[in-house]
């Protein structure tokens, strides 16, 4: 099985990085508390597929293994404009007591490739969090729906229908 590589920017006591550790021998996880991205040295950019941090956000061309960021705090105003959040395959979620069910969900739908046919049709019992959930993955499956099998498709059906 392949490694994934975590990088932490904030300090983060020894025994939390312990029990993270523990979660799967596929993490290897880096802490470097920082402030800018700049501090981080390349080859640390060029092999992390998750981060998690509070400000700390590389350039596009920096880490182009980065699947997924996890912000420390709910407000991510400040990373809105960032260029890397438009990478098509990159997730970015925030932390938050409130949303805590909702990070849960992603991490479990990536770890066990669970689809996204499956978290738009799950009921939640906090339905008003969880719409954002299921408006974002619907978006998300239709900005990338494969547009020329579907017009196969349709043009398939509409040959049999006559």
């Amino acid at each position: 099985m392949d490694t994934i590589e975590v990088l932490i920017t904030l300090q983060i006591a020894e025994n939390l990085v312990g029990r993270l550790s523990e979660l799967s021998p596929r993490l290897r996880i880096t802490v470097l508390p920082v402030q800018k991205p700049e501090e981080i040295a390349a080859d640390v950019w060029s092999r992390v597929e998750v981060l998690y941090t509070n400000r700390v956000i590389p350039a596009i061309d920096q880490a182009p293994k980065l699947r997924w960021i996890q912000f420390h705090w709910a407000g991510v105003d400040h990373a809105l404009d960032a260029p890397i959040l438009s990478k098509p395959d990159l997730i970015a979620t925030t932390l938050s007591g409130a949303a805590a069910s909702q990070v849960a969900e992603y991490v479990l739908a990536m770890k066990q490739g669970i689809g996204l046919n499956k978290i738009l049709g799950t009921i939640h019992i906090y339905p008003t969090l969880a719409e954002a959930n299921k408006y974002v993955a619907g978006n998300w499956k239709k900005a990338h729906a494969p547009q020329k099998l579907l017009g196969w498709v349709e043009r398939f059906h509409a040959w049999r229908r006559g």
